[in-house]
């Protein structure tokens, strides 16, 4: 299996999908795209390298093309948090509407704080036009993707996201969707035993349709 974060640092007109595959060798695996970014990348790695994996698990998952107008409010309150710095972007971060369902103080809230913190120095990433993508869009492309995928995502993540969870779900052709209870961006961190009881039903239902 392949986890794939949030970000992924690189140097400047990296393709992220090639990156990706330099780490994946001969053996196919499972790719799970967790987040926003790594939900992106690994849908655009299963239509370029479909021979790479087995399976796919897109988990909170943004969706190049995605039709939805951006909500501008937040994205403003975001840049202007990160013009003063990682405090201050996590703070803004953490009251938003992707962790709604993680308490202050608990130590779910600790793990994602540090998460995001970590992920700020790859801020330099974040740039429109840092990565190469391939120039047809993902939503576009859906269709094409031919590998057994589960969609996640959790109850309490933001509406934006449960409507690309839903467009993934539709149009990828054979793909499942499971809503984890109580969670909102991260069900790994925030719903591990549920995500994880999701995940190998998940494989363990194609185990036995190869059979």
């Amino acid at each position: 299996m392949s986890l794939l974060p949030d970000s992924t640092r690189g140097p400047e007109g990296e393709n992220a999908t090639e990156k990706l595959a330099s780490r994946i060798r001969n053996t196919r695996k499972l790719l799970a795209g967790a987040a926003l970014v790594g939900g992106i990348i690994a849908a655009d790695f299963a239509l370029e390298y479909p021979e790479k994996i087995s399976s796919l698990v897109l988990v909170g998952a943004g969706l190049r093309g995605d039709p939805q107008p951006p909500d501008i409010k937040e994205a403003i309150a975001a840049y202007q948090a990160a013009s003063r710095g990682a405090e201050a972007f996590v703070n803004v971060t953490m009251s938003s509407a992707l962790y709604a369902a993680v308490r202050p103080g608990s130590s779910v809230y600790s793990r994602l704080r540090q998460m995001i913190l970590d992920n700020f120095k790859a801020r330099p990433t974040f740039v429109p036009g840092f990565w190469k993508y391939p120039q047809k869009t993902t939503y576009e492309r859906l269709n094409d993707i031919n590998k057994p995928t589960l969609v996640i995502i959790g109850s309490e993540d933001s509406q934006t996201l449960k409507n690309i969870a839903n467009t993934l779900a539709t149009k990828i052709p054979g793909a499942s969707k499971v809503i984890i209870p109580g969670s909102s961006h991260h069900p790994p961190v925030e719903k591990s035993k549920e995500f994880t009881r999701v995940v190998l039903g998940f494989l363990s239902q194609k185990k036995e349709m190869t059979k």
